[in-house]
């Protein structure tokens, strides 16, 4: 799972319908990171290309019975914010 959505870099550089990828996450049932990173695209990320941004993020998962695995609730959790509010699931 992966997102789907336009960018613009700090440096102003516009990217439309940029893969955004959560590559790496760390923490436990107190927090979770998340390393976000943006790429030109799908295939930019498949072949192994520099990334255009990164970002960290942090929430807090939900460890009851039947919650989803902490990488899926972090791309929900992306979601919730006002940023990547437009982005979709690829």
């Amino acid at each position: 799972m992966a997102l789907q959505m336009d960018y613009e870099s700090v440096h102003g550089i516009s990217v439309s319908d940029a893969y955004v990828r959560i590559d790496e996450q760390s923490g436990g049932k107190l927090g979770i990171s998340l390393r976000i990173r943006f790429y030109a695209s799908i295939d930019a990320a498949n072949e192994g290309k520099q990334w255009l941004e990164e970002r960290v993020v942090s929430f807090s998962p939900d460890v009851s019975d039947g919650a989803a695995n902490f990488l899926e609730q972090g791309y929900e959790y992306l979601k919730t914010l006002l940023e990547y509010s437009q982005a979709v699931d690829v």
